[in-house]
């Protein structure tokens, strides 16, 4: 009770503006990930293998696979983890 007494503005509902607004929470970026296809081949290539040999590379543990990475995932992140 003396407590009230002596601090009114802590303990009643203040009407109107208030002096110390509450800070506002900033919220944390949203990432956003994308899919990275890729495949797992015996040798080096530059095109997508065909259908039938996508098949006998994937019948050997082989084949296609697809990564999630962050939109601003830097090289070195994406090197680090994969």
């Amino acid at each position: 009770m003396e407590m009230t007494r002596s601090f009114p503005g802590m303990f009643t509902k203040a009407r109107g503006k208030r002096r110390f607004p509450t800070p506002t929470l900033v919220p944390a970026k949203k990432l956003k990930p994308f899919e990275v296809t890729f495949y797992l081949l015996p040798k080096q290539s530059e095109k997508t293998p065909k259908e039938g040999d996508q098949i006998l590379h994937l019948q050997a543990g082989l084949g296609r696979r697809t990564a999630h990475l962050d939109e601003a995932s830097t090289h070195e992140e994406v090197f680090k983890y994969y």
